[in-house]
């Protein structure tokens, strides 16, 4: 713990330099880094905002139509799960599309499996960084989403991707241990049997 709560302390001024980053690779946001920052992300959404008018089939309207969008993209359009059992059936000679995958509810679960991390870990440790992060660029992308086209989901992507892969680990590591206790079971089921095969064999001491 003591070294989770140095990696702490060391990570405070992350985004003090990420903002220093920022501004320094920006040269139109050196007279005022602040206030030209949130002239530019207001001019970042009042753009995405012409595009759903532009188009009026990917006009967001909501943050609950934004989440309903993350899902068709995720879990039906590019669904990663859905496209391999798709290619799958293909090779078996099946013409088949499956309506969606489980690449969504994987990530979900890894989400929760992070949840729990966090709670037994503490907020000063890794899992907590990840999950603020993770969650953090989520909830960013589903409250700013103005208009639906898919290189706005990218970092929901990703977060999707790491809790997946996070289940999946997890799910992998519980096999392994598992298997790992039914063979030393099994191994000393098997020596208690040799011990036994051994004794009877040898005469009764008195």
């Amino acid at each position: 713990m003591p070294r989770a709560v140095a990696l702490g302390w060391r990570l405070l001024p992350l985004p003090v330099v990420a903002f220093a980053a920022f501004v320094a690779s920006a040269p139109y946001l050196w007279p005022d880094p602040i206030g030209r920052t949130v002239a530019l992300f207001r001019f970042r959404a009042e753009e995405m905002a012409g595009q759903g008018r532009i188009w009026s089939e990917l006009d967001v309207t909501s943050r609950a139509d934004a989440l309903s969008r993350v899902g068709a993209w995720l879990g039906e359009r590019r669904s990663t799960t859905g496209a391999a059992a798709q290619w799958l059936a293909q090779r078996a000679g099946i013409e088949w599309t499956p309506p969606m995958g489980i690449d969504l509810i994987l990530a979900v679960a890894g989400a929760l499996v992070l949840a729990a991390l966090v709670l037994r870990q503490g907020v000063a440790s890794p899992a907590a960084l990840a999950a603020i992060v993770l969650g953090g660029e989520t909830a960013l992308i589903v409250l700013g989403m103005r208009a639906d086209f898919e290189r706005y989901l990218y970092p929901v992507l990703l977060a999707a991707v790491v809790c997946a892969g996070l289940f999946v680990g997890q799910g992998w590591m519980l096999v392994q241990a598992a298997a790992v206790r039914l063979i030393k079971g099994e191994h000393r089921v098997r020596s208690a049997d040799a011990s036994v095969s051994e004794m009877s064999g040898q005469p009764l001491r008195v």
